[in-house]
């Protein structure tokens, strides 16, 4: 809790984001006007708003020893603490007068902080705050007179100056300031203040020791889901959820972010392909993914997320040119949302859209409490039918849907907030309904997450994922694992291998063989480093283990291990069991990247991710042996090169 100055509206548990909806609605009464709140004309009394979340809750109750009289909303007085994040909504009212003026205190955070004048579901006014005094604002509303409006405040921003106060709001038939409230205006600094705050957080996400040097990330604060990957014209296309404001979860706002590459290892940043659509209430960007039909241009699917916490909806968006660098929403509507929909009712927070064609018809899966299926009623994908239940289970809370045909089957994945699982089956268009024949985890760690895929021009299925559990503060979090080729074996057991096209990072090769240790731990000569490629054929003889530790100190001692026992990995976050061909034997396939390590192994059955964090003076690598004597038979390990930090063209000013 922040104290309060007793003539302030503080809106900080975030930020305010204050809307003034204006609708058509011309058969809504005027609410009577509470003497303290207007100046003779009708604004809506505070007792009759609607809140979501906790920022902005407390409001609720006049009168408030904590709120003067003058006080509209003040999240600064939540509940939950200057953390919280909500939405408080005014029932409508009409436009009466020509002026709406008022005080606004806060932090300059246009549309996250700030205080919104919306007509049709557009905001066409605006303004924040520009530090701890009040400024006096009037905006002209002459276009809307006689129409009704609603007053919105949304708290969106949790840092110390993610608050807003806005106090004494009234009607005036004159102007008190000069009128102010661009709206472009305003999107070009919500631009340039997340261009800031991407270069600020850059400086100190260069300084993280456990950066990963050849994962690709974004140059700074929090990537999240890999989205929408395809393949076109000798190119590699990839989004992601970006949060250009913040390097944490729970706070900022999602873009899609976007890079392209020859190769799956080096990428070129893009500008930034979706931006959360302010104007009409947007607030993030959720995810998504690509579809490409026959003869046509990519398209995208989005989940649009409102800053009132409502019902998300899934949105078409197409590119603008024929490089597909740069993409506009469909402007008529959400493809699929709540009220244009004819199958049951969905959960508030469905989301993450998966487009697929298969026998010449076009799908969609989505992530509620269930998988549901829809299917496109027209060439453009602008009209869905609900199909039935793609995928159900008892308790099931899964994210990011995909569906790839393999062969003659088609493999499902879910990100269950924790290890993601899969499904091997048949798919019948003609019913849309899914034939299960095998399921299982596809890796046992938790660091690999909300999966996504394309098929390239080779024909590989080629897998991504996120690579997350690294921490915040750091300016930067989280990274995309590197990209797999995906197949299925006969026993329709997923097999994952690491792209062939990473060995161009490597340097010269050190190679050592038949190295054996007896109940003890030796150090790989030559053999050093944070970013290091390693392929080892580990023979267990007749210890009770043995193993590889890299990132150990020069004494032998800490380390990150990867032991083998009987019949097992046991591996940084996660245990493996081994196929039983390996009898005493296996071969590991290690990437490091200072802060990550990816290990395949059993012939692409076993592929695991974790997030870790040695002291950045532990640089050797070691074998070792307990119980007995083991053999190193072979080890081949490169040093991978660090690819060079390039930034993102940034676009400030909206299409």
């Amino acid at each position: 809790m922040i104290p309060l100055r007793p003539s302030v509206v503080s809106v900080a548990a975030g930020a305010l984001l204050a809307v003034i909806a204006v609708t058509s609605q011309s058969t809504l009464a005027a609410e009577a006007t509470p003497p303290d709140h207007s100046e003779g004309a009708a604004l809506p009394a505070r007792t009759r708003w609607t809140a979501t979340g906790s920022a902005l809750n407390a409001s609720l109750r006049p009168p408030n020893a904590d709120l003067p009289a003058t006080v509209w909303a003040d999240s600064r007085v939540a509940t939950n603490g200057t953390g919280a994040t909500g939405t408080l909504t005014s029932p409508p009212f009409s436009l009466t007068q020509p002026c709406l003026v008022f005080q606004i205190t806060g932090g300059a955070h246009p549309f996250r902080a700030a205080f919104n004048l919306l007509c049709d579901g557009q905001v066409v006014r605006t303004a924040t705050g520009g530090g701890t005094t009040p400024r006096t604002v009037t905006w002209d509303v002459r276009r809307w007179l006689g129409r009704k409006g609603q007053l919105q405040v949304v708290d969106l921003v949790d840092g110390d100056d993610g608050f807003v106060r806005v106090e004494a709001l009234s009607w005036a038939e004159t102007p008190a300031t000069a009128p102010s409230g661009d709206v472009p205006m305003a999107v070009q600094s919500a631009r340039q203040e997340a261009q800031a705050d991407v270069a600020a957080a850059r400086r100190r996400a260069g300084e993280d020791p456990w950066r990963p040097q050849y994962h690709f990330l974004p140059p700074a604060q929090r990537m999240n889901d890999p989205n929408g990957p395809f393949w076109a014209d000798g190119w590699y296309h990839l989004f992601y959820q970006w949060n250009v404001f913040a390097d944490r979860p729970g706070a900022g706002a999602m873009t899609w972010g976007q890079a392209r590459s020859r190769d799956l290892v080096r990428w070129e940043h893009l500008p930034i392909a979706l931006w959360p659509d302010w104007e009409r209430g947007e607030a993030q960007c959720y995810s998504g993914g690509a579809f490409q039909p026959r003869g046509g241009a990519p398209l995208l699917f989005y989940a649009s997320v409102p800053a009132t916490a409502g019902m998300r909806s899934q949105w078409r968006v197409a590119p603008r040119d024929a490089a597909f660098t740069r993409w506009e929403r469909d402007p008529s509507q959400a493809v699929v949302a709540a009220d244009r929909q004819d199958g049951p009712a969905q959960h508030a927070a469905w989301r993450d859209p998966f487009v697929f064609e298969t026998g010449g018809r076009t799908f969609m899966l989505l992530a509620a409490e269930h998988v549901p299926i829809y299917e496109a009623t027209d060439a453009a994908l602008t009209h869905w039918t609900y199909r039935g239940v793609f995928y159900d289970r008892p308790g099931l809370s899964a994210e990011c849907p995909n569906l790839f045909p393999i062969g003659d089957r088609w493999i499902l994945l879910l990100s269950p907030k924790g290890p993601v699982e899969y499904w091997v089956g048949r798919f019948d268009p003609e019913t849309a309904r899914f034939t299960v024949e095998r399921e299982g985890r596809l890796h046992q760690g938790k660091a690999f997450y909300a999966t996504h895929g394309l098929r390239d021009g080779q024909g590989r299925q080629i897998l991504l994922g996120l690579v997350k559990g690294f921490p915040s503060g750091r300016g930067w979090r989280d990274c995309l694992a590197l990209p797999r080729v995906l197949t299925l074996g006969a026993d329709l057991r997923p097999r994952l291998e690491p792209v062939p096209e990473l060995a161009q990072l490597r340097g010269e090769a050190k190679t050592v063989a038949n190295l054996t240790v007896a109940n003890t731990t030796r150090a790989i000569p030559g053999v050093t480093g944070d970013r290091l490629e390693l392929i080892a054929d580990l023979e267990l003889g007749d210890a009770r283990a043995c193993g590889l530790r890299v990132r150990t100190a020069s004494n032998g001692s800490r380390g990150v291990e990867l032991r083998y026992v009987p019949g097992e990995l046991r591996l940084p976050g996660s245990t493996v069991r081994l196929a039983p061909s390996n009898s005493g034997r296996v071969r590991l396939h290690v990437f490091l990247d200072r802060g990550v390590i990816e290990v395949f192994a059993d012939e692409g059955r076993i592929a695991e991710v974790a997030v870790v964090r040695p002291d950045p003076a532990d640089l050797t690598l070691t074998f070792f042996a307990e119980g007995g004597t083991a053999v190193l038979r072979r080890l081949d390990a490169w040093t991978l090169a660090a690819l060079p930090e390039t930034d993102v063209p940034w676009e400030t000013t909206a299409p």
